[in-house]
């Protein structure tokens, strides 16, 4: 394909879908926030601030390094990409499985952190957690289907996402306002994100589960699997732990309110950004 064709293609299938979602948001993320209020905002914004730390842990960085490990596949050997997309899968479970518990310690005492201002409920922050742990594995599959140059599942997939994210958020403003009600429609969108990214990525490996070839299978290297993974998880440690922790503070010191605002006005940008975000892809 040539370079301006294949320009054109990633503009047109990264453009459409979020132009065709971005009224929708503009729609339904006010009308939530303005139903819902500043403060029951402000905690999902500071629960998730405390996932966005977890999720490093969670995730370990393996959601990038197997894009980069499948692109390097699907230009060198090709027909091996259905074997390293399965080990890079069994890594990144493993790593959820084994960092569920010292996410819950670590998330309980900083949810200790914010009882000074307002308890907060462990049934919510739970709530909050799964999703987190759900998104981990979306990120994996979008990693993966975006090395396999896969733009038209991925345009599907973050369609069907926004669709269902934006009808949550109408449901939490026009009849649930509650942030147990934002908290469920944040965990649907997920799990629905999830389906959806796995059964495009089981359509996309049809092909190889056929032509695998027995003598491919070979044990992989865990040890430099986990040096990669943990290389790109450093590489985001900064500018995680500078998102999350000033609304950390905040939410400490000001009050639910001041994050739910501050929460807002990040969600905005990242609306008004919405051209530069078509480009970047």
């Amino acid at each position: 394909m040539a370079d301006h064709n294949f320009l054109y293609k990633v503009l047109g299938w990264s453009a459409l879908p979020r132009a065709f979602t971005f009224g929708l948001t503009l729609l339904s993320f006010p009308l939530m926030v303005r139903e819902l209020g500043a403060g029951e905002y402000g905690v999902m914004v500071y629960l998730t601030s405390i996932t966005g730390l977890l999720e490093l842990v969670a995730g370990f960085g393996v959601s990038a390094a197997v894009g980069k490990a499948m692109a390097e596949c699907r230009a060198n050997q090709p027909k091996k990409t259905k074997l390293v997309l399965r080990n890079w899968f069994a890594l990144q479970l493993w790593v959820c499985l084994l960092s569920a518990l010292p996410s819950i310690v670590v998330g309980y005492f900083l949810l200790q952190f914010s009882f000074q201002n307002r308890p907060l409920e462990l049934g919510l922050f739970a709530l909050v957690l799964l999703t987190m742990y759900v998104s981990v594995f979306v990120s994996f599959a979008r990693a993966a289907m975006s090395s396999m140059l896969a733009y038209r599942q991925l345009a599907v997939l973050d369609t069907l996402e926004s669709v269902v994210r934006s009808a949550g958020w109408l449901l939490v403003g026009l009849h649930f306002q509650s942030v147990w009600a934002l908290a469920c429609a944040g965990l649907f969108t997920a799990v629905v994100a999830m389906c959806v990214s796995g059964f495009s990525l089981l359509r996309l490996f049809r092909q190889q589960l056929s032509t695998q070839e027995p003598d491919e299978q070979r044990v992989p290297d865990r040890k430099a699997m986990l040096r990669q993974s943990a290389g790109f998880m450093a590489l985001s440690l900064g500018t995680r732990t500078y998102q999350s922790l000033p609304v950390l503070m905040a939410g400490r010191m000001l009050g639910f309110e001041i994050t739910g605002i501050w929460g807002a006005f990040t969600k905005v940008a990242e609306i008004l950004s919405l051209p530069f975000t078509i480009v970047g892809n």
